[in-house]
Order: structure tokens, then C-alpha cells, then sequence
């Protein structure tokens, strides 16, 4: 009896907990069927399309637009995309033909000043008058700011730049000066002549730069000024035809310590005179010869293969002993496979590998006995066209260098001596002055146009330019014409370029862009402004598009300057690259003329018609807005405007210009130069603005009224009855209407609506597009979730054709769109079915097309609202991606990444701080003090030798070891967009996944909106303990820093040579091959300079 009294309580235990615990409400609630979550997701876009229509007013803003065509208030014309590029390329021809005709004029007054010339011996520093544009104290009283210019400027007078190695005192460099001072006369006549005529210059085979107008010199904050002239990219393609180089590189065990050093610094300053139309590789060689990177071939000598190339050469290191024979052959050979690749096949069509023009190989070693005679006789000397051979010893060697002497004079090559870090940028560029005789000879007159590149010091402000050159010939009579006088040059920025662009047939989702016989972006909306980069970027076209069959079909068809038109199906970024459509395109191209560019028109397919604004469309009698703010773009309306401190309103734009009440009439205040198509289109959006007040001022004030204009039937929400936080429309003219006045901050960083994400998103679509705010990070917990948008385009039917002048939009906030959500989830669920109301057990999100969540029912997942999705719930986005998303991966080649914190150990930091020993060693090298002291003799100034900035280290540390002292560096980085694909069936499914093990399992279901672009997921709760991220399931979608592709199996991409080939000349005198010799300075001067340099690096250590 004890123990049944004791058994009793223990069951009734037993039913209480398992009632407790099992038997809770909510328990017998089954998972729904797929086809009820289908049902979901069509009753929520059905009231979410209600609530947007109803939000944003676009049906009735379409109706007021569309009554301005109805009733012939407007015109449009047609857009065809041919005529337009034609247009603009006519346009170009002239206006770059004009600078061609400047650069023509400079060039022959060049020549006749330079033949004219009498030689004068005893000329010194004092003899010559001329501008220093490094002396402020001689210039800046002579300077006025010139807005064209960005900086100050003389435009009656030329300055000079003068590398810092080279002695202004050099005899050479004053007689260059006292001719070419005859410049300014016709460098001002084309000042005069062209109104929008940029920097002028001559560079000097000399190293001297005259530059006109006459300006100041500008180095970067903490940086030394290392510019050469004949080291820019404009100078080296302007002096002479391609190149396929081999370098070839001694790495015996000889060449080690500094001689390797200096071997690394002067193979990468080669690789630096390198440009697009060369091709490179690089060969070392000691017992045997092998590559020095993975190249197996020669490879275009572009940004990233030279750097790629440099990083190679880091890792040198020397061993075994010196055989000539072994380097040459192997040399040799390479030349041999890369002809034979080509053999009876016509070079253009061979994807333009190869310069096909100049051969030759340099040789870096620290000297030997073997000449290797045998090598040249059987592989060269027999050749139809000989590959020249350049020799340099480099370092401080006790080794013979007579043989290798020999090798570049019976080569049609030169001989070089680098014994120190200073003489290495003048030393290999010497090879310059001899591959151009064959131009000099010839008197070749071939304007040559460069890449894009970001202008230095001169041109800091200007952006990216592209420099047309002309060589200069030596033309006096007798004189053996052996060389170039030098490069004269003027630079057209990409943006003088881009200003033809007929923006307003193109609307803000058209562009044009422009590509070069290389393939490479001349201009391009995507193409990015880097001030870091010395050279031209390289960017290619398919590097900025996406590439495919097609965009290489375009890409070739424009190399080869060809006039067409086709229509692409390609992947369209959104501005911040963080959604991708796949749209329809139109491409037309053609050829600018005089040029070795193409230019090319993209257009939508849906911008066929474009606005002609007459008549009333420009009526406006009332600018009194009750319940709207009007922000006005940042763009320039009239001339100036972006320098008149406006609000950014638009009553006060409308104050400035005086607008009237007619197109016709349209009248402005007194010496105002307004772009007229802009205001007149701002005129017909401020009808609209103004329409669109009355409107939202209405419903505030009727609201049923609402109700009438709407198309709703037996809806579960009522959308009057729906809170929203701001109706906004953006226009094209720039204005962006914001309801009520109140609210006008949330499109504050979007007053440029032609940038403004939400606006060209729209405009590629019919749908209602919904976003938020995105973000990378968790927002704080303190931060109010962010409102969600809501978009769609205003679209006009013009004769069958679709015209799209307007964004309407609206904010509400997420807590009202949740509401919304789970009271129709709720009318349209059965009992005893789980659904959206039950938040712990059933987690609910919409995402938008790029896979960002947009709203969710899960509190703790507030903070993430705007995030990429697989940062939020990493296993669900594993099974969604290849069933609902698909994502194009691509390389951005013109990221930027930050530097290390410890920067400890860059060269630009020990050229400044650390008196290291080579500069000591240099110091006692009497080969080096011809090259550099005899200018530091003449330019002593104890004061720069006691301040750290202008002490002479950094002479002795070159620019090709020196890291720039920005805080941010050029590198490449990979990313990702998420994109629904129709490839993938319906967007519907149901689906269970395993995360972690497989003892846990969730459901979950997947709906796409047919007309948003949202995805409506309904999952089970997450598995406890089990913890997934983005990066364990490889869901990359932000940028990485990444290594890029695999660069050294990547196929050659098709290229035109852009050029005839001068390679030879038969009156070439090759017998001096030896290379100039500085006067030695006096016994007195070294040891004076000596001992100030002793000073100065003891007392540098001291810092």
C-alpha cells in the first residue's frame, strides 16, 4: 500500500511536465504546404503593389506626364544610336584635329629654332633666361589662377622642368634651353587659337621639359620629385616603333649583394620605359637559363604584367657561375619559338601578339671574359632583321666588361656601366636614343596617341587624359641626324572628350565610351580615377563590361574600326555594384578619325524617343509648394553655378535664373550662360513638382479621395490606412520632389538623380523595385531601422515607344510593412497551419533581387536589415544560391586596398630616416660622383642637406624602390551580385537542409514576386549550436583582396599594332656604341661633397 501511495504522485508528475513541456499550444501546428506559401506570397504582392501604386502616386503621376504628348504640348524625336555616335565622333575628329594641327605647328617651329642654332661651348648658367618651375621665389609674382587649368599659370610664358639628377649647367641642357626658348611664340599663338587648348610641352632627349603656360611644379605631400620626361609613357611611345624585348639577367654567384640589388632596380626602371605596344620577357641565366616568372613567352608590357614581372625579379637570387653561351642561345631561341608560333600567318590576325617591330635583348651582369661570338654569328648576324643587343655592367666589379662591350657594338646595341643606385634611370634608358635613329632617319611625322592616364604634377585636378606626340627632328644641315631632338606633346583630358557626349538623347542609363587598337578604355563610366598610378592603367574594355561571346565580337569589331550596331544581352551593375540585372543593350561604333581610337554609344533598349521642350511645356505659373521640398542636383544649370553657394532648393535656383513663363521667352539674369536644354527640361519638371504637391497636399487633406483613385477590390489591407513616411519623385531634369517638406533629408544623398541608385535601378525596369539602406557591418543596436523604399518608373507611351522622364517613390517603415505582411499571411493561413505570426517558430524574411534582406519578422535579426544575406543566416543562402540566385563573379582591377600598419620596412620610409650603407658605398664610387655630383657640385645647399626631406638619399634610393605615402594603394580585389535567373525555373520551391550534422534539419520555403524584386522566405528555426558563416560557405559578395586570375595561363586577347614598324635604317652609325662619359668632377668637389654627405647621414641617424 506504501508503494502504490508512492507510484501515484510520480505519474501525475509525470502528465504535468509532459502536459507542460509537449501538450503547449501551438504544438499540433504543422509546417504549411508549398502551394500555401505560393498563396502567401501572391496575396502579399497583390497588397504590396497596392500600398506602392497608392504610395508613391505613380499611376496618376504617369497620367500627368503622358497628358503633355496626348494633348502635343511636347514632341519627341527619335533616338537612333547610329547617328548619335557619328555625330559625336565628327565632333571628336575636329576638336582633336585641331590639337593635332598645334602639335604640327610646334613641331616644325621646333625644328627650324633647333636648325638655326649655333652651338655655343662657353655658355653658362647665368647666359640663359628661363623659368624653373621648382623655384617658387622666381615664379609665383608671374602666376593668376586659371579655372582652366585648375592652378596657377602664365600664359605668355613657359617654365622648365629639370630631372634631379641632371646639372642645369650642363652644356647640352643650355643650349637645349637658349633654342627652345622660341616656343612660347607658337606654344601662345595655339593658346590663343584654341580655346580650350591644355598643357603644351617639349621634352628634351636632354631630360628637360618645357612646359607651357608657365606654372609652378607640384610634387605630392612627401614625396620626392623623381619625374623624368623621358620616362612617361608619352615620351617612350612617341620616340620610337614598338619593341619586343627579352632581358636577360646574370645570376651567377657573383652578381649578389648590392650588384643584385642594383640589377633588381635597373631590370624593373627597364620595365618602367616599357608601354602598351611592347612586349616583354625576362630570362636569367648562371650554369643554365630558365624564366624568371611563370611567362613562358613574351607578354604585353602593360601595368599588370610589369608589375607581376617586378614582384618576379624580387626573388632573384644568385648562384652558380656565368656562361654567355648557355643565356644567349637560350635568348635566341625564345625569339625563335615566338616567330615560328606566327609562321605563314598574317600577324594582325594573330591576335596581335608581338610588337613585330624592334627586337632586342638587354643583358645585366656584372662583366666577364666570353663574348660568345659564336652564339651572335649563328643566331643573329644571319637574321633579315638582327635583334640589337644592350649590355650593362652593373655594380662595382673587378670583372672585364670589354667582352660584353663588344656584344652590344657588333649588335647594333650600346654598352652601359651602372656602378651605383644613382646612375641607374639615366643608364637604361639610353637604349631610347638608339632605337629611334631608324625615326630620325626616316623623319617619320606619325602623331601617336597614348592611354588614359592620371596627369602628374602638372596636371594635378585635370583627371584622366589621353597626350597626342610628335618626335622632333634634328634637321641642321651636315648634322648626322642620328637621334631625336625629343617628343613634343598636348594632352586632351578624357572629360574634354566626354563633354560631346549627347547625354540627353542618352538618358541616365546610356553612356559612350571609347577604346584604343589595344582594346584599352580610352573613356568609360566605370572607369575609375586613381591618383596613385605613375602610368596608364591598361584598363581593358572586358575588364569594365562583363565579357561574353558578344562583348568580344564588340570589342574586336572596334579594334579593327569597324561601323556597326548590335543588340547585347549583357549584366547591367547598379552604381554601388551591388545588384546586377541581366538587360538588353544597343551598341553602335565607329571610328574617330586622324585617331587609333573607337568610339561607342550603349543605349536601352526602352531610350528610343527623346523630349523636344517647346511652347507651354515651359508655363509655369505658381512656385509655392505647401507640402513638398524641391532639391536640385548639384550640376550646373549655368556657368559658375557650382561656386555660387546655392541651398540646393530650387526656389533658389529659380531666383538666379528669373525663369518666364515660355520656352520661346525664356529669359535670364544679365550675363548668365545657362545650358538651355537643362533648364528648359527643368521647366517641365517643375510643372510636374509642383502637380505632384497638389496632389499629396489633396490627400492629406482628403484622404478618402485616395480611395477613389484607387483600383483596389476586397483587399486585407486597406493602403489609406497604411502609415507612410515620405512620397518623393526624382526627375531627370535633376529636381526630387520630397512629401512632406519634413522628410527631405532621406534623399539628401541623392540629389544627382542620374547617380542615384534608386532612380537608374527603376528606370531599367517595370517593376516595383523595394530596397533599403545597405550595409556591410551589424547595424548598432541603438540605430532605428532603416525605411524601406519603394520605386517605380514613370513611363510614357510615345507612339508605341516607351519614354521614361520620372522615378516615383516612397519610404515606410519596416515595423508598417511587417504589419502588413503578417495580418494578410494570417487572413490567408488555416488553422492549425504555422505561419509569419508565429516568430519563434517560423522565420520569415523578404529579400531583394540581389539577396539583401529587406524585412524580416525576427527581432535579433533587426540590426542586419540592408545586409547581404549570407552574412545573416549563412546555411539558408548556401541552398539558395544555384536554386533561386545565381552570381557573376568578376575582377576589379582598379581597387584600392589600405596599408599595413607597419610600414617599418618600405623604402620610402628607410630614404628618409635611415643612412644606409649603399649610400656610403655610392659616395665612394667615382663612377657614380661623374653622374651625380657633378650636378650636386653646382646645386649645393647646406640647408637641404640638414633637413630630412631634400637630403641626398633620396637621390640614391630611385623611384622604382619607393612606395608612395598614401594611405591606400592600387590592388586587385574580387566581388560578387546575386541575381534571380529565370534559367532556374519559377522561383518557387521547398526545400530541407542539413547544417552542421545531420542530426538537425531545417525546412524552408522560397517564393519569388513576379512583379518587385522581392523573394518572400519562410524557414524553420536555426539549429542550436551550429554556426555558419559567409566566408565557410564560400558566399563571397563584398569585395576581397584577391591575386586575380590565373595571369600565366590567361589567353592573349585580341589587339591591333597600332603602327608601321622603323626598325632599321641603313645608314645607322653604330660605332658609337659606348655610351657618353661625364667630366669627372674636381678632386676638391668630392671630397667637400663627401664630407657633407658624411655629415648628413650621421646626423640623419641621430633622427
Amino acid at each position: 500500500m506504501a508503494t502504490r501511495t508512492h507510484r501515484q504522485p510520480c505519474l501525475e508528475l509525470f502528465l504535468l511536465v509532459f502536459a507542460a513541456c509537449v501538450l503547449q499550444p501551438g504544438h499540433f501546428e504543422t509546417l504549411p504546404e508549398l502551394s500555401v506559401v505560393q498563396r502567401w506570397a501572391e496575396k502579399l504582392e497583390y497588397d504590396f503593389e497596392d500600398i506602392a501604386e497608392d504610395g508613391t502616386g505613380s499611376a496618376v503621376l504617369t497620367r500627368n506626364y503622358q497628358r503633355f504628348y496626348d494633348d502635343k504640348i511636347i514632341k519627341f524625336d527619335h533616338v537612333n544610336s547610329m547617328t548619335l555616335v557619328k555625330e559625336m565622333a565628327e565632333k571628336l575628329t575636329t576638336m582633336l584635329g585641331g590639337k593635332m594641327e598645334a602639335l604640327r605647328r610646334s613641331v616644325v617651329l621646333a625644328e627650324k629654332a633647333a636648325a638655326n642654332h649655333t652651338w655655343d661651348s662657353t655658355l653658362k648658367l647665368g647666359n640663359v633666361d628661363y623659368w624653373n618651375s621648382k623655384e617658387p621665389g622666381q615664379l609665383l609674382d608671374h602666376l593668376e589662377y586659371s579655372e582652366r587649368f585648375k592652378q596657377k599659370i602664365n600664359a605668355t610664358r613657359s617654365s622648365v622642368h629639370i630631372p634631379v639628377e641632371i646639372y642645369e649647367g650642363d652644356i647640352h641642357i643650355l643650349n637645349g634651353l637658349m633654342w627652345s626658348d622660341q616656343l612660347d611664340t607658337v606654344f601662345e599663338e595655339n593658346y590663343l587659337r584654341d580655346d580650350d587648348i591644355l598643357w603644351q610641352y617639349f621634352g628634351s632627349q636632354t631630360g628637360f621639359m618645357r612646359t607651357f603656360p608657365g606654372s609652378l611644379w607640384t610634387t605630392p605631400d612627401d614625396q620626392v620629385d623623381l619625374y623624368d620626361v623621358r620616362r612617361r609613357p608619352w615620351y617612350t611611345q612617341g620616340s620610337s616603333s614598338p619593341k619586343d624585348m627579352l632581358i636577360l639577367i646574370d645570376r651567377s654567384g657573383s652578381v649578389h649583394g648590392k650588384t643584385l640589388q642594383l640589377v633588381k632596380v635597373a631590370v624593373k626602371s627597364i620595365l618602367d620605359t616599357l608601354g602598351e605596344n611592347d612586349f616583354v620577357q625576362i630570362i636569367m641565366f648562371s650554369t643554365e637559363a630558365d624564366y624568371v616568372s611563370c611567362f613562358k613567352t613574351f607578354v604585353q608590357a602593360n601595368y599588370r604584367n610589369k608589375k607581376l614581372l617586378g614582384k618576379a625579379v624580387d626573388d632573384l637570387t644568385a648562384r652558380g657561375m656565368a656562361n654567355f653561351k648557355v643565356g644567349l642561345n637560350f635568348a635566341f631561341e625564345q625569339f625563335e619559338k615566338f616567330e615560328a608560333k606566327f609562321q605563314g600567318q598574317n600577324r594582325s590576325s594573330a591576335a596581335g601578339e608581338g610588337a613585330d617591330c624592334n627586337k632586342m635583348i638587354m643583358l645585366l651582369t656584372d662583366g666577364g671574359s666570353d663574348m660568345a661570338e659564336e652564339v651572335f654569328k649563328e643566331r643573329n648576324w644571319g637574321r633579315d632583321r638582327m635583334i640589337r643587343v644592350f649590355t650593362y655592367a652593373v655594380g662595382q666589379t673587378a670583372n672585364s666588361v670589354k667582352e660584353i662591350k663588344w656584344m652590344s657594338c657588333a649588335n647594333r646595341g650600346r654598352f652601359s656601366e651602372i656602378p651605383a643606385m644613382g646612375a641607374i634611370r639615366a643608364k637604361v634608358q639610353e637604349y631610347v636614343d638608339v632605337i629611334a635613329r631608324p625615326l630620325a632617319l626616316k623623319h617619320i611625322e606619325l602623331e601617336k596617341w597614348t592611354s588614359s592616364y592620371m596627369g602628374m604634377y602638372r596636371s594635378m585636378g585635370l583627371g584622366m587624359m589621353t597626350t597626342v606626340t610628335l618626335p622632333v627632328y634634328n634637321r641642321t644641315v651636315g648634322s648626322s641626324n642620328q637621334t631625336i631632338l625629343g617628343v613634343m606633346g598636348i594632352d586632351v583630358t578624357t572629360a574634354q572628350m566626354e563633354q560631346f557626349s549627347p547625354v540627353w538623347k542618352l538618358g541616365p542609363n546610356g553612356y559612350t565610351f571609347a577604346i584604343n587598337t589595344n582594346g584599352y578604355v580610352i573613356f568609360h563610366p566605370l572607369l575609375k580615377i586613381n591618383h596613385y598610378l605613375k602610368d596608364p592603367p591598361n584598363m581593358d574594355f572586358l575588364d569594365l563590361e562583363v565579357e561574353d561571346d558578344m562583348t568580344v565580337v564588340l570589342r574586336k569589331d572596334m579594334i579593327d574600326h569597324k561601323v556597326d550596331s548590335m543588340t547585347i544581352e549583357t549584366y547591367v551593375k547598379s552604381p554601388d555594384e551591388r545588384h546586377l540585372d541581366v538587360e538588353k543593350r544597343n551598341y553602335s561604333y565607329t571610328v574617330i578619325n586622324g585617331t587609333n581610337f573607337s568610339l561607342g554609344v550603349s543605349l536601352p533598349l526602352y531610350q528610343k524617343r527623346y523630349p523636344q521642350i517647346a511652347g507651354n511645356a515651359c508655363y509655369i505659373t505658381d512656385m509655392n509648394f505647401t507640402k513638398s521640398e524641391v532639391l536640385v542636383a548639384p550640376w550646373d544649370y549655368y556657368e559658375g553655378q557650382s561656386n555660387a553657394n546655392l541651398t540646393g532648393l530650387l526656389a533658389d535656383l529659380h531666383n538666379v535664373l528669373n525663369l518666364k513663363k515660355s520656352c520661346e521667352s525664356l529669359q535670364f539674369a544679365p550675363g548668365l550662360v545657362v545650358d538651355i536644354d537643362k533648364v528648359k527640361h527643368l521647366h517641365w519638371d517643375m510643372q510636374m513638382a509642383k502637380l505632384f504637391d497638389n496632389y499629396w497636399t489633396d490627400m492629406a487633406t482628403f484622404p478618402h479621395l485616395m480611395n477613389e483613385s484607387s483600383d483596389s477590390n476586397d483587399t486585407s489591407v486597406n493602403a489609406t490606412n497604411v502609415e507612410v513616411v515620405a512620397h518623393f519623385m526624382g526627375t531627370a531634369s535633376g529636381i526630387t520632389t520630397v512629401s512632406p517638406k519634413s522628410e527631405a533629408g532621406l534623399l539628401e544623398n541623392d540629389r544627382d538623380t542620374w547617380k542615384a541608385i534608386y532612380y537608374r535601378r527603376a528606370l531599367d525596369t517595370d517593376k516595383y523595385m523595394f530596397s533599403v539602406d545597405y550595409t556591410l557591418a551589424k547595424r548598432s543596436v541603438n540605430d532605428s531601422v532603416p525605411h524601406i523604399r519603394i520605386t517605380k518608373s514613370i513611363t510614357m507611351d510615345i507612339s508605341g515607344d516607351k519614354y521614361k522622364p520620372a522615378v516615383a517613390g516612397m519610404f515606410i517603415a519596416h515595423d508598417t510593412l511587417m504589419e502588413v505582411m503578417i495580418k494578410t499571411i494570417n487572413k490567408h493561413t488555416d488553422a492549425g497551419t504555422l505561419n509569419c505570426g508565429n516568430n519563434a517558430e517560423m522565420l520569415c524574411y523578404l529579400l531583394d533581387d540581389g539577396a539583401f534582406l529587406i524585412a524580416t519578422n525576427q527581432d535579433d535579426k533587426l540590426t542586419e536589415i540592408g545586409r547581404f544575406f549570407g552574412h545573416v543566416d549563412a546555411g539558408l543562402m548556401s541552398a539558395l544560391y544555384n536554386t533561386t540566385y545565381q552570381r557573376l563573379e568578376q575582377y576589379d582591377y582598379q581597387a584600392t586596398c589600405s596599408k599595413s600598419e607597419d610600414d617599418s620596412n618600405s623604402a620610402g620610409s628607410l630614404s628618409f630616416r635611415i643612412p644606409s650603407i649603399n649610400l656610403l658605398f655610392d659616395l665612394l664610387t667615382v663612377n657614380w660622383f661623374s653622374s651625380f655630383w657633378t650636378w650636386t657640385a653646382f646645386n649645393f645647399n647646406l640647408f637641404s642637406w640638414l633637413t630630412p626631406e631634400t637630403n641626398a638619399a633620396y637621390v640614391e634610393i630611385p623611384e622604382e624602390m619607393m612606395e608612395s605615402s598614401d594611405e591606400t594603394d592600387h590592388c586587385i580585389k574580387k566581388q560578387a551580385q546575386y541575381y534571380f535567373s529565370d534559367k532556374l525555373g519559377t522561383g518557387a520551391f521547398k526545400e530541407t537542409i542539413y547544417p552542421c550534422d545531420k542530426n538537425c534539419t531545417r525546412d524552408f520555403y522560397a517564393v519569388r514576386f513576379k512583379n518587385t524584386n522581392l523573394l518572400l522566405l519562410v524557414a524553420t528555426p536555426e539549429c542550436p549550436d551550429c554556426v555558419l558563416s559567409a566566408e565557410s560557405e564560400k558566399l563571397i559578395q563584398e569585395p576581397q583582396k584577391d591575386e586575380g586570375p590565373d595571369y600565366c595561363n590567361l589567353t592573349p586577347r585580341y589587339r591591333n599594332n597600332p603602327e608601321k614598324c622603323y626598325d632599321y635604317d641603313e645608314k645607322e652609325d653604330t660605332s658609337k656604341c659606348g655610351g657618353p662619359h661625364t667630366s669627372p668632377v674636381s678632386t676638391f668637389v668630392i671630397v667637400i661633397a663627401t664630407i657633407a654627405s658624411l655629415v648628413s647621414a650621421l646626423m640623419l641617424t641621430d633622427r
